[in-house]
């Protein structure tokens, strides 16, 4: 499957970053403000089953620290997403991602014996982060936090659907390790089906791009290859062109589009482009997808002058290193 883009991994990057850098009153603002995850309720039964919680990135604690009946500390840190937080009485950071909330009182309490007499450690989850999902881009910003599995056209309901400017055929859903899934509203909400109406995950993001966002990749026989942004409705030239058009060796007549479909399989469709310049055969201009590679070949000439040459610099290093040879010996 070819692998789409930089865009949705800058998105989370960013989301990402965000959270683990933002400042403690920062913090503390944003739990009061709309859109922030409801505080756990479940765990105000008891000091046990709070215990049992398994702590992941991005969750937001509260750390109280204790000498003897003296409190020494709190503290509210977010899990970065090496499972580590920082603690300022200790100044160091301290993985604790993976562990229950009473084993990783125990690992604080452990470390902190060096620096405090019978320190006492209590930790609280004041948000789940794991426990969320959450909407991002052209579609209200918000943080729903999952009692119950919820699909994805539910969560963009709840979110009040996507913007008139959206993409809405290209939603990607941004998961915590990384992996990236597209979903196509447009489609699925005419026809939904449990397979493609699935279950989000805790902690996956929903990234709705704008109409104009996507990208293509020109390679081969063009001034500069690489990645490009594209404009809904952008077609063959257009991406030729923000690659600065064709090189003197290209074969416009042999222009490939290497297309993936669905993630199920790869197309490739030769486009005779000389059609379209020299007899205004519009149809070749082919309208453009979101990930489309465009690849412009060499010419047979090209590639045979190109050979030939190689070929030529080979013999001219044999031929110098046998005249060196031969003047040794004699």
């Amino acid at each position: 499957m070819i692998k789409k883009y930089s865009l949705t991994r800058i998105f989370s990057a960013v989301f990402l970053l965000t959270a683990l850098f933002i400042s403690p009153e920062v913090r503390a603002q944003s739990a009061d403000t709309v859109g922030a995850p409801i505080v756990m309720d479940e765990f105000s039964e008891g000091r046990e089953q709070m215990g049992t919680y398994v702590i992941n990135p991005l969750d937001r604690l509260n750390v109280v620290v204790y000498a003897g009946d003296k409190q020494i500390e709190s503290t509210d840190e977010i899990v970065r997403s090496d499972g580590t937080i920082y603690l300022p009485y200790l100044e160091r950071d301290v993985k604790i991602g993976g562990l229950r909330i009473l084993d990783a009182e125990e690992v604080l309490e452990r470390l902190s014996r060096k620096y405090l007499k019978e320190p006492r450690i209590v930790m609280t989850v004041v948000r789940s982060y794991s426990q969320t999902v959450s909407t991002y881009g052209e579609i209200q910003s918000m943080d729903v936090e999952i009692m119950n599995p919820i699909r994805i056209l539910q969560l963009i309901a709840k979110a009040g659907g996507p913007e008139t400017n959206a993409r809405s055929d290209s939603i990607r859903v941004i998961s915590l390790d990384g992996s990236i899934k597209y979903f196509n509203f447009d489609e699925v909400n005419k026809t939904p089906t449990d397979e493609a109406n699935f279950y989000l995950k805790p902690g996956d993001i929903v990234f709705v791009p704008e109409e104009e966002d996507f990208r293509v990749t020109a390679l081969g026989e063009v001034r500069n290859p690489g990645e490009y942004g594209m404009k809904s409705g952008n077609k063959l030239l257009d991406a030729i062109v923000s690659a600065g058009s064709w090189t003197e060796s290209a074969d416009i007549s042999k222009i490939k589009i290497i297309r993936d479909v669905d993630g199920k399989k790869v197309t490739v469709e030769t486009i005779n482009f000389e059609k379209y310049l020299d007899d205004g055969e519009v149809a070749m201009n082919l309208p453009l997808q979101d990930g489309d590679i465009v690849h412009v070949s060499t010419k047979k000439t090209s590639v045979f002058v190109s050979q030939f040459g190689n070929l030529m610099r080979v013999l001219y290093t044999m031929a110098t290193l046998y005249a060196v040879v031969i003047s040794i010996q004699n």
